[in-house]
């Protein structure tokens, strides 16, 4: 027997921003599986969310704010990231 599914609303409200699974992690971060997750298990990483009983993600703003944390760690400065997609600006993220 089924259960019925509430209906959803069309567009669910995420305040976070969208998941990412392991692969787009890697490619945003330039880190391997290996340490994403090692980072992860020593705190220094952002946790990531079990999404179905075999598959985890990470939150996109979560991922980008590591990164911008760890640039201005590196070079002692807060940065700015700017989204172009397409050959266009689409949004700047100001992480002072």
């Amino acid at each position: 027997m089924t259960l019925p599914m509430k209906k959803l609303p069309r567009q669910l409200p995420l305040t976070n921003g969208r998941l990412l699974r392991l692969p787009a992690v890697c490619e945003l971060t330039g880190l391997g599986r290996s340490m994403i997750y090692l980072l992860e298990s020593q705190g220094s990483f952002p946790q990531r969310i079990k999404i179905t009983e075999r598959a985890v993600a990470w939150l996109e703003n979560e991922i980008r704010a590591w990164i911008a944390k760890r640039i201005e760690q590196t070079r002692g400065r807060p940065q700015k990231l700017t989204a172009i997609q397409g050959g266009a600006e689409q949004r700047t993220l100001d992480l002072s």
